[in-house]
């Protein structure tokens, strides 16, 4: 069996449905999930991948948005959409 203690150092990842199929996620930077993940879809480490953000607070983590730009994102969420910043 695995502890608790294991589980976090284990490359986890989920599927999480979208609005047209499943995706596969992991904890960003868990690089051996990343691997699975490119492994799993068959794709090299140039091929780009999703960011998903719990809410629009966090982009600035990981982006920058002007002012002007995270108003235009406030304004067109909740909604179906992806952006690309």
């Amino acid at each position: 069996t695995v502890t608790g203690v294991q589980t976090c150092a284990l490359p986890i990842l989920i599927a999480y449905p979208t609005d047209s199929c499943y995706a596969l996620g992991c904890r960003i930077g868990d690089k051996a999930a990343v691997d699975r993940i490119r492994c799993i879809r068959g794709i090299d480490a140039k091929h780009p991948l999703s960011l998903v953000c719990r809410d629009l607070r966090e982009i600035s983590i990981y982006a920058r948005v002007d002012n002007v730009r995270y108003r235009m994102l406030k304004a067109a969420t909740p909604g179906c959409y992806a952006f690309i910043l």
